[in-house]
C-alpha cells in the first residue's frame, strides 16, 4: 500500500468515527450500552483482520470497520458519565472527553512507536484486546439496572 492511499486511509478513518458519533446517539435510544458494546466488537473485529487476513482489500474494510465503529459507543458514554454523576453531568462528562483526547493523544504516539520498531502487528493486537476487554465489560455494565 503506498502512503498516499495509506494517509487516505487514515483519514477515513477518524472521518468513519466522527460520522458515526450522531448515528449511535441515534441507535442508542433505549440501549446505549449495547450500541457501545457492538461498536467496541466492531473495533476488536476490524483490528484482528488487519493482523490476520493477507489480502489489501480485506485491510481497506478493516479499517473502514475500525473507524465506523470507533464513533459508535461516543454518545453512550456521554450519557453514562453524565448520569454517573447527576449533580454535576458537565464536569462528569468534560473529564470523561478529556481523558478521552488524553488516549487518543497517547495513542498517536504509540501508532508511531509501533511503526518504527516494526510493531504494528503487536499494537493491533493490543487494540484487538483492549477493545475486545472493553466490550466485555460493556456488556456486563449494561445488565446493571
Amino acid at each position: 500500500m503506498g502512503e498516499a492511499t495509506a494517509a487516505a486511509l487514515g483519514g477515513a478513518v477518524v472521518a468513519g468515527s466522527i460520522v458515526t458519533r450522531p448515528l449511535g446517539g441515534a441507535l442508542a435510544h433505549g440501549g446505549g450500552l449495547r450500541v457501545a458494546q457492538a461498536g467496541l466488537a466492531g473495533v476488536a473485529v476490524g483490528a484482528t483482520v488487519l493482523v490476520a487476513a493477507p489480502w489489501p482489500a480485506a485491510h481497506v474494510v478493516a479499517m473502514l470497520l475500525v473507524g465506523a465503529c470507533a464513533g459508535l459507543p461516543y454518545a453512550a458514554v456521554v450519557d453514562r458519565t453524565a448520569a454517573l454523576v447527576p449533580a454535576a453531568p458537565g464536569s462528569a462528562v468534560g473529564f470523561a472527553g478529556t481523558a478521552g483526547t488524553l488516549v487518543g493523544m497517547a495513542g498517536v504516539v504509540l501508532i508511531g512507536v509501533a511503526v518504527d520498531h516494526g510493531a504494528v502487528d503487536l499494537m493491533l493486537v493490543g487494540l484487538a484486546v483492549h477493545a475486545a476487554l472493553a466490550a466485555l465489560a460493556t456488556g456486563w455494565a449494561a445488565r446493571e439496572p
